[in-house]
């Protein structure tokens, strides 16, 4: 705020303010609970906006932005056993979990979470943008009842797993559509040399479909 005053007294503009570290943790975790609350408070005092606040998570290794099946999940999980010299076997695993139906803004992704539409057209740039995109979402009547969550783990003490990949979904997935997620995973594990040597599931009848389907896959054998 200081800065802010310091500026205004020699009629400068606001760009290039340097924020400490704790002020930004403020400014995210308020963003988290209320956008709206952030953009009050940037109105009426100071503060990063939602764009600034979305980069800068975004910066960070240890964030997952992209909640797709991508190829740079899964790159990150290698890199991670690479720091740490490891290269033995794989466990991969997926559960399609109920959720509550809700949709809310997260700064992580820069998007509205909770539905079935990509993240792409879920953006937010503005905060004029999130009563929009909610609307656009509940009269497609698209607002997701499970989330399809894909996991990687060490299968040793002391390894946590790590989530690579939250597919929203109103279980209404088809055979198909998870086998050509789960042969995507293969086809990743494959070309950065991870050993993936199970797949583990929720028990649903699609999913034990789908093994049957792929157990013919290269990277897995006969």
């Amino acid at each position: 705020m200081t800065q802010v005053a310091s500026k205004k007294e020699k009629n400068k503009g606001k760009q290039n303010l340097k924020y400490s570290e704790e002020f930004k943790n403020f400014l995210i975790v308020l963003g988290t609970f209320s956008p709206r609350a952030l953009n009050l408070f940037r109105q009426n005092l100071e503060g990063l906006t939602i764009q600034n606040i979305r980069r800068l998570r975004s910066n960070s290794e240890d964030i997952l932005t992209d909640p797709t099946l991508c190829f740079e999940n899964v790159a990150h999980f290698k890199r991670f056993l690479d720091s740490i010299g490891y290269d033995g076997p794989i466990a991969a695993m997926s559960d399609n979990t109920k959720l509550k139906p809700r949709l809310r803004y997260s700064l992580q992704m820069g998007c509205i979470i909770g539905s079935t539409f990509s993240v792409n057209e879920t953006s937010i740039e503005t905060y004029n943008d999130i009563p929009l995109v909610i609307n656009k979402i509940k009269e497609n009547n698209s607002i997701a009842k499970y989330v399809r969550v894909y996991i990687l783990q060490v299968p040793l003490p002391k390894f946590p797993p790590v989530i690579i990949a939250l597919l929203p979904n109103n279980r209404s997935d088809k055979t198909e559509s998870i086998v050509n997620i789960h042969k995507l995973l293969l086809d990743f594990a494959q070309e950065l040399g991870l050993h993936i040597i199970s797949i583990g599931s929720d028990g649903a009848t699609g999913q034990n479909q789908c093994y049957r389907v792929y157990i013919g896959h290269p990277y897995i054998g006969d």
